[in-house]
C-alpha cells in the first residue's frame, strides 16, 4: 500500500511540474514591443497610394493569472466585448467612436510597394483605418489588431495583417459614390446607425492551453491512478486469502 501511495505521488508531482510548463508558455512578454504591417493588394498585385491611421484601443493587462485587454482612455466609456474580434459589430462600434469623438492616430503613407508598417508598439489592441484611398480604389474596411497576435505555439510580435486589408475598385462596388483619393474617415463603416454594444470578457485571444483544466485534469488522473492501484492491491488480497 506504501508503494502505491508513493507511486500516485510522484505521478502528482510530474502532472503538476507539466502544469507549471504549459502555463508559462501561455502569457506574453509585455516588455517586448512588436510591429504591425499592411500590405494592400488587389488580385494579387499591391497597391500603392493612401493612408492608413493606428489607434490604440486597448492595453494588455494580467489579472489572476490570465491576460486581458483593458481599453485605453478613449475608449473606456465603451461597453465592448473583446472575445471576438473579427466580429463586425464590435469593428464599427469601435470605428464608429473615433469618427464620433475626432480621436487622433498615427497616420503614415502607403508606400510604393502598397505596404505600411507601424513599429515599436506596445503589446495591446489595435485599429486600423485607412482615411485615404488609393486612386481608382475605395478605402478598405477597419479591422482590429492583437499585438502579439496569437500563432499555434507560440505569441507573434511582429504581425503582418494583410489578410484583413481587401481592396475593391470603384466600380467594384455600383453602390459606392467616393471619390478617388477622397477623405472617408469612416473607413467604410455603416453609418445609417443602430450601433449595438454588449458585455462580456475582454480576453487577450491565447496560445498553449488555458490554466484551469490542468489542475483538475492533475487530480483527476491522480485519483484514476489511486482508484486503480487500490483495485489492483484488493484484488491480490483477496487472492492470497483464497
Amino acid at each position: 500500500m506504501k508503494k502505491a501511495l508513493l507511486f500516485v505521488i510522484i505521478v502528482t508531482l510530474i502532472l503538476l511540474s507539466l502544469d507549471i510548463a504549459v502555463f508559462s508558455r501561455v502569457l506574453p512578454d509585455l516588455e517586448r514591443n512588436g510591429s504591425v504591417s499592411v500590405t494592400m493588394r488587389y488580385g494579387g498585385n499591391p497597391v500603392p497610394g493612401g493612408t492608413m491611421t493606428l489607434y490604440r484601443v486597448g492595453d494588455v493587462v494580467i489579472e489572476d493569472g490570465n491576460c486581458i485587454f483593458k481599453l485605453t482612455e478613449h475608449f473606456a466609456e465603451l461597453d465592448l466585448n473583446l472575445s471576438d474580434l473579427e466580429s463586425d459589430q464590435l469593428v464599427f462600434d469601435v470605428a464608429g467612436h473615433i469618427d464620433d469623438n475626432n480621436i487622433d492616430g498615427v497616420t503614415k503613407d502607403i508606400d510604393a510597394n502598397g505596404r505600411v508598417i507601424f513599429e515599436a508598439l506596445e503589446p495591446g489592441l489595435y485599429m486600423l483605418i485607412q482615411k485615404t484611398a488609393a486612386t481608382g480604389y475605395n478605402c478598405s474596411n477597419p479591422f482590429l489588431v492583437s499585438l502579439p497576435m496569437n500563432g499555434n505555439d507560440e505569441y507573434i510580435y511582429d504581425v503582418d495583417a494583410s489578410a484583413k486589408a481587401e481592396l475593391t475598385k470603384n466600380n467594384d462596388n455600383p453602390y459606392d459614390d467616393t471619390t478617388p483619393d477622397s477623405d472617408t474617415s469612416t473607413g467604410g463603416r455603416d453609418t445609417t446607425g443602430g450601433r449595438v454594444t454588449t458585455s462580456g470578457g475582454n480576453r487577450l485571444p491565447q496560445t498553449g492551453q488555458l490554466k484551469w483544466p490542468i489542475p483538475i485534469l492533475t487530480v483527476a488522473g491522480a485519483g484514476f491512478v489511486l482508484v486503480g492501484m487500490l483495485l489492483c492491491f484488493g484484488s491480490k488480497r483477496t487472492h492470497n486469502e483464497n
